[in-house]
């Protein structure tokens, strides 16, 4: 039986995109908006825009989409956040003002510039880069994704199993593994056949 992906709109970014790379694997696909039942097997969290306007949505504006990701994740189903919604699974973020996340991971979202000495990137961070790093069994080191961003996660206690790539001379971390929870700054829906490849070990779980 193929997986049933469910893809939560808040009102942050394209959808078509993420929902056509699913499809192409071959998985069922279903938009997932404000009072929608979740009957999924794997849930995504996608998202571009500002970390306050998706988290206004999802916590003070929604009246089921908290719910909604919190049941799946309580469940132990599979959960993957791109991109915002990456960095949603953070305890809040600082952009447009400070605003709350859904707190799974022990981070803060912050501007780039507070990360990494600014003269020493460009931002925002566009365009494919490589792993320089997977302490996972994913075996993605040096493998190129699509970035798009001008805010990260700034860990104080890391899972396991991350990804990092160098900027600006130095290490971040853009993506981790713990159990049921997966999270990717980049977009795997844009990174061509390596992009497909990691959506197709997301929905082997």
């Amino acid at each position: 039986m193929n997986p049933k992906v469910g893809i939560i709109d808040y009102n942050c970014g394209n959808l078509g995109s993420i929902t056509k790379a699913f499809s192409f694997i071959g998985c069922e696909t279903k938009i997932l908006r404000d009072n929608d039942k979740n009957n999924c097997s794997h849930l995504v969290l996608p998202g571009v825009g500002s970390f306050k306007k998706g988290s206004d949505y999802i916590f003070k504006i929604s009246k089921s989409i908290e719910e909604i990701t919190l049941s799946h994740f309580a469940m132990e189903r599979p959960l993957l956040g791109i991109c915002l919604g990456y960095q949603l699974f953070s305890k809040g973020g600082t952009e447009g003002g400070q605003s709350k996340g859904f707190g799974f991971l022990d981070a803060d979202c912050e501007h780039l510039s507070k990360i990494i000495d600014p003269n020493e990137i460009k931002i925002p961070n566009v365009g494919f880069q490589k792993l320089s790093y997977d302490s996972s069994e994913l075996n993605l080191k040096d493998n190129c994704y699509y970035f798009v961003h001008s805010y990260a996660l700034r860990f104080k206690n890391p899972p396991q199993n991350v990804q990092k790539i160098i900027i600006g001379g130095e290490e971040l971390i853009i993506g981790f593994q713990h159990k049921n929870l997966w999270g990717f700054q980049f977009h795997p829906e844009k990174s061509q056949l390596k992009g497909l490849d990691l959506l197709r070990k997301f929905i082997s779980l």
